[in-house]
């Protein structure tokens, strides 16, 4: 089968779980979640960790994935942002995508020090 119907079935099979599992989970996290960011991002997560080991990973499933989580996240981020009277979100919107991009690129072309530099930057910033 090939990482995008893998993906596919994780995504769908995962969304399930923590959908009926949701308030337990909540419960012990003491976070919300959202199923479909969680079932994503536990999918790219494992993908990325058989690609490292060396299992024949289609990396731009992942890349698509790990996209999504950076979109979903600013999203989610947007909203806490403007609960808060934040003016210029615009910016931190900007910022987020960009060290966001940034981020998944130095992860997928194997650059720790890439990424821990686009990291730290982006929690300053």
């Amino acid at each position: 089968m090939s990482t995008l119907g893998i993906a596919l079935i994780s995504i769908a099979v995962l969304y399930f779980i923590f959908a009926i599992f949701k308030k337990t989970i909540e419960r012990v996290s003491h976070a919300p979640i959202c199923a479909i960011c969680g079932a994503v991002s536990l999918t790219w997560a494992a993908l990325l960790a058989l690609y490292f080991v060396g299992y024949p990973v289609e990396i731009i499933v992942v890349a698509i994935l790990m996209g999504q989580s950076v979109v979903g996240s600013m999203y989610k981020l947007e909203k806490i942002f403007l609960r808060r009277g934040l003016s210029n979100f615009w910016a931190v919107r900007l910022a987020m995508i960009l060290f966001g991009t940034a981020g998944v690129y130095f992860v997928l072309i194997e650059n720790w020090d890439a990424f821990l530099l686009t990291a730290i930057v982006a929690v300053v910033f």
